[in-house]
């Protein structure tokens, strides 16, 4: 059960910068599920990928190469890295 999520505020970037996006999480659970999703205004919510405590991950096909994703299960802290960024990126971000 999360408790608690905090996300990286807005931010800008040039095409072809790589954007880290970092989200802190609390919870009184020894097993965590970081999913990260994108939405473009006027679409439905876009599924990028998931990280598990347990091991477990998935990355949504579109996501396979640009994205990539850490999970620190210390710190409590998820980080979604997009390299290469290209106009169609800019959106909101969810984890």
């Amino acid at each position: 059960k999360g408790k608690l999520v905090i996300q990286t505020a807005g931010l800008s970037k040039q095409e072809g910068d790589t954007v880290n996006l970092s989200c802190s999480y609390t919870t009184s659970s020894t097993y965590a599920a970081l999913y990260w999703h994108r939405h473009h205004p006027g679409l439905a919510p876009q599924y990028i990928l998931y990280r598990a405590t347990n091991g477990n991950d998935n990355t949504a096909d579109f996501a396979k190469g640009r994205f990539t994703s850490q999970l620190d299960t210390n710190q409590r802290k998820t980080t979604l890295s997009i390299s290469s960024v290209i106009v169609t990126d800019a959106a909101t971000y969810y984890c």
